[in-house]
């Protein structure tokens, strides 16, 4: 016992001994045997390295030493770069006590402390890694070399960049430990710790970004056939295993691998994906069984790409998105994707079987194939029933649409390349057939909030044709029916330049225009709120041939019954042909066109035949014209016209007087003109007690417009009381000047000084030169001294000679405007 307490006491007593006497030698000796370190390293080194400083380390580790340089720099190297190959806060060489005895500098641990490091592979296939001179012999008996038999990282950042096949590797190491064993020419590596796997770029792609992982890794490096073994090896990710074995040949860039998922999860397997494909379950919360295989086997370089193959499954799994609370349960699938024979994407195939679902209590079944990824050729066939609720909100902007309601039933399959489906003139290359049934469905859309409801119909397929039978519903409170043909439906809606093409005849019992025009409804918003908000414009690729019939249809004060007509779109234009409507007491025939082609501008020209209208309809229908001087009170009669009409108005379809034309034969039988004022004022020249209610058996006319004026021709008008000619000008601004001649059968007899002139005897009787001038709310009726009723009508007459050529869209020659111009002379002081 004595003995054996003796040889611990000698023990410590010699290591006391030893340790005080290296740390003596290298107290004083440290900065010989720093110079002796960089002397041999440099001379084993290819590339400069910069240190801020050196220190040597004998007491943490003891008895082995380390060599500790903080703020390292090492350059790559690539001949003429400046990049570096690792900058590190601190990187520590650790060599045992025998080799500083012997002064053959073995390091045997490595240490890398808070930094970055950077593998670089150039598009000429330079190595920056290669920093070690290559020597056959020692060069003296001070020779550094590596034997390291553990190396370990500490939150270090790691990447590998291979510029010549367009791959990047970003990891984080928060701790790494690794060892390191050389037997002959194999190096036996083990790596394991935690590592963060920023991002995997592989050409456009990023897979595996944000994702911590566990690593178990067992590699084996033959330095003389320069060939990477991989042992079994493991990845955890979120708790999924994933075994790698295979084997990497460096020179030659060919790769053997084989990865399988063991124990792995559905949720897993999605958020591995490259975000551009992970996004579309952003917002769902996947889960289930997966399992996973796959290989890649062949030459890995800038103009090979080696096969790659997985077969993958998901059993009872599930998707369910939390804002809306849906569900689609029991997901069931088996799928496989594979480079092809050429290794590219124009051989790659994905193939989705078997597909099954189930969305609450509904079953879904399909099957999916997409072959050849540069063309995409697609294969698709589904079936099932889904409720429109559940459908949205596996779309994206679904938190555009409210009040979802009704089911849709679908058995359809498509076939195609993708491209072909977006141009009408491939359409014969694809085949699509099927229908989709649609109950009760409903919705409102946030940017048009007027609700559709009671959508129900057939929709059958036909390449990219979908014909309609007896589709039907309501917009607000307006009511469609609907049979016709919806051509190059698929382009239309998957490209921005293609036309839609639509055939259609529809009925409809009610149409409120007020509420189409605005898209706000009737319940919740008031007449003038609507006005505000209405817009009208027509999409150029929205082509259409429509024959319609609508009961009943109204537009503010308008209200139109038994309309029956065509209706065709084409470039921007609607145009209308024998549109007949019932409407005012009396029938409407009009034709014309809507051009919405000028910026801002909706251009209409229209034609139409009046059939008995009501005249104060006529007003009440157009708000009197915005003006209160002749209103639907004071009008009584029945009109015929035919009308030539050219009106411009903005998007928001607000009037522009100054572009209105028209041109208006009308004639009116059994019209009455009550308590009109300009009228009842002539009671200052005619002795007759029944100007307030004037009613005549019929009268014509041929009115223009133009220049926001309007110009009555000389027009004969035979009363209860006598026969008045009367002619003149109205402006839009309520400027009036109208001329009359009035038959005097019993007159108050005037002042020859104020009527001088404005009397014309005759061999029947005397006539009466009067005239009203001014606004309609103060005008003046007095004598017309210089009787130019005849020249005002040549004015009315010159203007209308080219108004037809402008409504009808010719040019006309541009004359300078000359205004009607009332002296002082031409009225009468009272």
């Amino acid at each position: 016992m004595k003995k054996l307490r003796k040889f611990f006491f000698l023990l410590i007593i010699s290591f006391v001994v030893l340790f005080g006497a290296v740390s003596a030698y290298l107290y004083f000796n440290q900065d010989k045997v720093v110079q002796q370190l960089i002397g041999a390293i440099n001379k084993q080194l290819n590339v400069p390295v910069e240190v801020s400083n050196i220190s040597i380390n004998w007491y943490t580790d003891f008895p082995h030493i380390a060599v500790v340089c903080t703020d390292v720099n090492i350059q790559e190297a690539i001949e003429g770069s400046t990049y570096p190959l690792a900058k590190l806060e601190q990187l520590a060489l650790s060599f045992n006590l025998l080799s500083l005895i012997k002064g053959d500098y073995v390091f045997e641990k490595v240490s890398l402390t808070n930094g970055e490091v950077t593998i670089r592979i150039s598009e000429s296939g330079e190595r920056n890694f290669l920093i070690v001179k290559r020597q056959d012999k020692p060069i003296d008996n001070k020779e550094v070399n590596f034997n390291l038999s553990r190396i370990h990282i500490d939150k270090v950042k790691i990447n590998y960049v291979d510029e010549s096949i367009d791959q990047s590797y970003i990891t984080f190491a928060e701790s790494l430990n690794a060892a390191l064993n050389k037997v002959e020419n194999d190096y036996f590596i083990d790596v394991k710790g935690k590592l963060n796997s920023k991002s995997i770029k592989i050409g456009e792609l990023n897979y595996f970004e944000d994702k911590a992982l566990s690593l178990n890794a067992h590699l084996v490096y033959n330095e003389s056939r320069e060939v990477i073994d991989f042992k079994p090896s493991e990845i955890v990710v979120n708790q999924n295993n994933f075994s790698v074995t295979g084997q990497y040949k460096i020179q030659s860039n060919y790769i053997n691998l084989k990865i399988d998922g063991t124990n792995t999860d559905f949720q897993t397997i999605s958020t591995l994906l490259p975000k551009e494909y992970a996004n579309y379950f952003a917002d769902y919360q996947p889960k289930g069984d997966a399992n996973f295989s796959s290989k890649i086997i062949g030459v890995l370089d800038s103009k090979n790409n080696p096969l790659v193959e997985m077969d993958f499954s998901v059993s009872n799994g599930s998707l369910y998105e939390a804002t809306y609370k849906t569900s689609l349960d029991s997901i069931n699938l088996q799928g496989n994707f594979t480079n092809g024979s050429r290794h590219s994407l124009a051989t790659s195939k994905l193939s989705l079987r078997n597909i099954n679902a189930r969305l609450k209590e509904e079953k879904i079944q399909a099957e999916l194939t997409v072959d050849n990824l540069e063309r995409n050729f697609i294969k698709l066939s589904a079936e099932g029933k889904i409720s429109t609720y559940d459908l949205f909100s596996f779309l994206p902007q679904r938190d555009q649409f409210s009040g979802l309601a009704g089911n849709i039933k679908f058995n359809f399959s498509l076939a195609g390349a993708a491209d072909d489906f977006k141009k009408a003139s491939t359409a014969s290359r694809i085949n699509n057939t099927g229908e989709i049934v649609l109950t009760e469905v409903g919705g409102i859309y946030k940017e048009y909030p007027l609700p559709m409801t009671a959508i129900n119909g057939r929709l059958l397929f036909n390449k990219n044709d979908i014909a309609i039978n007896r589709l039907s519903g309501r917009i607000g409170e307006s009511d469609i029916n609907m049979t016709g043909f919806f051509l190059n439906i698929f382009p239309y809606l998957l490209e921005d330049d293609q036309s839609l093409l639509i055939e259609s005849e529809t009925n409809s019992s009610y149409i409120d225009l007020n509420e189409l025009l605005s898209g706000l409804s009737n319940e919740k918003n008031t007449t003038e709120k609507q006005q505000e908000s209405y817009k009208f414009s027509i999409s150029p690729y929205l082509k259409l041939e429509l024959k319609s019939k609508i009961d009943k249809l109204i537009f503010q004060n308008f209200e139109g019954r038994r309309i029956a007509g065509s209706l065709n779109v084409n470039n921007q234009v609607l145009r209308a042909e024998n549109l007949n409507v019932n409407s005012m007491g009396g029938k409407i025939k009009l034709s014309g066109s809507i051009n919405t082609q000028p910026d801002n501008l909706v251009d209409i020209h229209t034609t139409a035949n009046f059939n008995q209208l009501n005249i104060d309809s006529i007003f009440y229908t157009f708000n009197d014209f915005k003006q209160d001087f002749l209103t639907q009170k004071h009008l009584k009669g029945k009109i015929d016209a035919d009308v030539m009409a050219h009106i411009v108005l903005d998007k928001s379809l607000n009037f522009k007087p100054e572009d209105f034309t028209a041109s208006i034969a009308a004639s009116i039988k059994n019209g009455e003109l009550n308590d009109f004022e300009p009228m009842q004022s002539l009671s200052e020249y005619v002795n007759e007690d029944q100007l307030a209610n004037l009613s005549f058996g019929e009268l014509s006319n041929s009115i223009q417009i133009k220049d926001q004026t309007i110009y009555l021709p000389e027009m004969l008008i035979k009363s209860n009381i006598s026969e008045i000619l009367i002619q003149g000008t109205h402006t839009f601004d309520q400027r009036i000047n109208y001329r009359l001649l009035v038959p005097l059968k019993n007159y108050k007899k005037p002042d020859k000084d104020e009527a001088f002139g404005a009397i014309e005897e005759t061999t029947d009787y005397t006539k009466l030169h009067l005239k009203i001038i001014g606004t309609t709310d103060d005008f003046d009726v007095s004598w017309d001294a210089k009787q130019s009723l005849k020249s005002v009508a040549e004015k009315v007459k010159e203007e209308g000679k080219n108004l037809v050529n402008i409504i009808t869209g010719k040019e006309v020659k541009k004359e300078k405007k000359k205004e009607i111009e009332v002296t002082e002379d031409d009225y009468f002081d009272w």
